[in-house]
Parts: structure tokens; C-alpha cells; sequence
């Protein structure tokens, strides 16, 4: 997680600084990245809106190595379009497509520093991996996107799928 520069996204977002200063002190006082994380995505738990948090994570969090896999897919389908970009993704069972023109994705949280399975964690830590999903999709689809949700997958016993995130394409 990139905590400096979601504490950048909350001032831009005009969280009050009070509210700011706390989340500050948490990347100050702490040597320890997990237990940072761990205490600062509580935090975001109890100061914030979802809407707000769905916004810091946006552009921040994601530790998921520059999009490899979004690269990979923009560079084999160079040459076709958004709505064809989006069949292909669909038919491969990473994409399912929403009646309201947003379409979900289902995976497994990518990140190493933190295993959800070793600690209670708030869904609010996926909002990490929703980043990471956000921008392969982004470099993948050549558009922008809208993180409007993120949760546990309905199969979430499933260690392998733990996350459903739901985005837009930004017009």
C-alpha cells in the first residue's frame, strides 16, 4: 500500500485535517509496513465514508508489480476494439458485465506483505487489490475507470477468489 500518497488523495479530497493528521501519525510512529497498514485501513474504517475510501483507493494502494497482465492483454489485442476488448475479457471469465454497463471482476487478492487468512481483516483492506484490479484493467481496456465497489466474493471460502470488485468506464 502506498499510504503517503492516500494521505495525498484525503487532502485533495478535502478530508478535514484533524482527520489527516491522525492517519499521518500512524505512517510516523510505525517501523512496522504491516502494522501500519493493518491500524491505517482500520482507521479508514472508522473516519471515513465508503464512498471516500472508494475514492483514496482509486489511484493508490495497488502493489501489483506495473500491470503486467493489463499489458500483456493491451499488447496481444493492440489492434481491436474497446467492445471487442471487453467480449474477450468476458469470454475468458474475468470480466462479467453488468445490466447497468459496469462490470464486475472476481479474484484473488494479490497481496504478499499481509495474508488475510493469517489475520481479521476489514474488507476495507481490498480496497488494495481493487486498486490493483483497476489499473490492469485500465492499461488492458485502454480507458478510464471508476472503482464503485469493492467486497468479499460470494465465494470467499475459496481462498483463491476472496475479492469482487465492480467498476465504470469513466465517459
Amino acid at each position: 500500500m502506498r499510504l503517503k500518497g492516500m494521505v495525498k488523495k484525503m487532502k485533495k479530497d478535502e478530508i478535514p485535517e484533524c482527520t489527516i493528521s491522525r492517519f499521518e501519525g500512524i505512517i510516523q510512529s510505525s517501523n512496522d509496513d504491516k502494522e501500519a497498514e493493518l491500524k491505517f485501513v482500520k482507521l479508514m474504517d472508522e473516519l471515513l465514508e465508503e464512498e471516500q475510501r472508494l475514492s483514496i483507493w482509486e489511484r493508490n494502494g495497488s502493489c501489483d508489480g506495473g500491470g503486467r497482465s493489463g499489458k500483456a492483454f493491451a499488447l496481444e489485442n493492440a489492434d481491436k476494439s474497446l467492445a471487442e476488448k471487453i467480449e474477450l475479457l468476458k469470454n475468458a471469465n474475468r470480466i462479467k458485465l453488468n445490466e447497468d454497463g459496469t462490470f464486475t471482476a472476481e479474484r484473488a487478492c494479490h497481496c504478499t506483505s499481509i495474508r488475510p487468512e493469517k489475520f481479521t481483516i476489514s474488507p476495507t483492506f481490498y480496497g488494495c487489490a481493487a486498486a490493483a484490479a483497476l489499473y490492469n484493467y485500465e492499461i488492458a481496456l485502454g480507458v478510464k475507470l471508476k472503482l464503485t465497489s469493492y467486497k468479499a466474493s460470494p465465494r470467499s471460502t475459496d481462498s483463491e477468489k476472496p475479492c469482487l470488485f465492480t467498476f465504470e468506464i469513466k465517459a
